[in-house]
């Protein structure tokens, strides 16, 4: 699965949960909307700009519409707790982490 289509999902997932339409994430996050019809129905990529002015206006790490099935269920305070702790990590400690990512990713698929 490509990133684009993991955050394709990922996104849908999330506006769906919150109950947010295109036009509307658009206005929060400066992407325009038709941008993000168009990611939506897998017509068009996305940048990593893109995916963190989304995830800034979703007021979620960015690093979270990125990872494949995710499902962001925890509170505001949870993810910024938990995107505290990946900062505060050792390189090769984060490196531990992105390598148990990928694993995970492989067995899910």
């Amino acid at each position: 699965m490509s990133s684009n289509s993991i955050f394709r999902e990922n996104l849908r997932h999330l506006m769906r949960e919150r109950d947010l339409s295109a036009y509307r994430l658009g206005k929060m996050s400066g992407v325009s909307q038709s941008l993000i019809s168009a990611i939506l129905r897998g017509k068009r990529g996305s940048t990593l700009q893109v995916v963190e002015r989304i995830a800034d206006a979703l007021e979620i790490p960015s690093w979270l519409l990125l990872i494949h099935d995710c499902r962001v269920n925890g509170t505001k305070e949870d993810l910024e707790e938990s995107a505290a702790m990946l900062q505060q990590l050792q390189p090769e400690q984060l490196a531990e982490v992105r390598d148990f990512l990928r694993f995970k990713k492989q067995a899910i698929k």
